[in-house]
């Protein structure tokens, strides 16, 4: 049985990294600035950053339509494919997973199955990417399936926002918490919970100590993970390189084994809720490979 991967532009990979893994994409609409963009197609990471700070209102975006997806169900199955495992944005944010899982439900000669990654952007490619490698080792679509399903909850990303401003707007902090943390230069760890819901997961005074924080919410869940193998993690960040490499370069120094998948760029997603010029991680656990 021939087992096609599929995902949405939310996951954040890029054309060329989505030709390499032979991933099928579908994707969303995102509208930035008054104008409607065809994600990941018509715009990318890098250009939406832009037009993000240059914008006075939060980005939106629509999920594909229906005809999309029958569409692209099609394309799937008329390239021999019978199975597919499909890995969409948090259902929390989007409703692009139930839309996905009910048409896929009625495609004819095509077995479907939907996985809600219950985040999106670097945490939803480590568990695509899993879904790859268990593909390319064999594994069958149900077998990827039931895996993936019980990976969602070993699975996390750690971002820290530059500025409180696109949680004021987006009704996650109030003006009155983000200007005292702004005087007194509080930063904080906001994380996508196993529900799927956005929290902080941490608060300290300067770039410096909320870096360290995030380098004991790593230790906690690789070490945490670390009974299912190495865990994999891909480093992510939206126009603060400098601060990403001094957050790898702690870890580093942690000495705990795990699989580096190298760095996402966020798009509209996380950027929207977060902000550009934030920095962060994804972690997972590994993929059955070794019986």
């Amino acid at each position: 049985m021939a087992v096609a991967i599929l995902t949405d532009s939310t996951a954040d990979f890029t054309l060329d990294e989505l030709e390499e893994l032979s991933i099928f994409m579908i994707p969303l609409t995102v509208t930035v600035a008054g104008k409607s963009y065809v994600d990941a197609l018509e715009i990318t990471a890098q250009q939406f950053y832009e037009l993000l700070e240059q914008s006075d209102t939060l980005p939106t975006s629509s999920q594909p339509a229906p005809g999309a997806f029958t569409q692209k169900y099609q394309e799937i199955k008329d390239a021999g494919f019978d199975e597919v495992i499909g890995i969409f944005l948090n259902s929390e944010f989007s409703g692009t997973y139930n839309t996905a899982k009910t048409i896929g439900e009625s495609i004819e000669g095509l077995d479907v199955y939907c996985v809600d990654s219950r985040s999106g952007c670097g945490q939803t490619q480590l568990l695509v990417e899993r879904a790859c490698a268990m593909r390319d080792a064999g594994m069958s679509a149900k077998e990827i399936y039931e895996d993936s399903q019980a990976s969602v909850p070993r699975a996390r990303i750690f971002f820290s926002p530059s500025t409180y401003e696109n949680l004021v707007k987006g009704g996650r902090a109030s003006k009155l918490t983000a200007a005292a943390a702004n005087i007194l230069d509080i930063r904080i760890t906001v994380n996508v919970d196993e529900l799927g819901k956005i929290r902080v997961a941490d608060k300290a005074r300067g770039v410096r100590r909320i870096t360290n924080a995030m380098v004991k919410q790593f230790s906690k869940f690789a070490n945490e993970f670390s009974k299912f193998g190495a865990p994999w993690v891909k480093f992510v960040h939206n126009g603060d390189l400098v601060n990403l490499e001094i957050l790898r370069e702690q870890i580093n120094k942690l000495g705990i084994d795990y699989v580096d998948k190298g760095i996402s760029l966020p798009g509209a997603t996380i950027t929207t809720h977060v902000g550009t010029n934030a920095f962060g991680f994804a972690i997972s656990t590994p993929p059955p490979l070794k019986k």
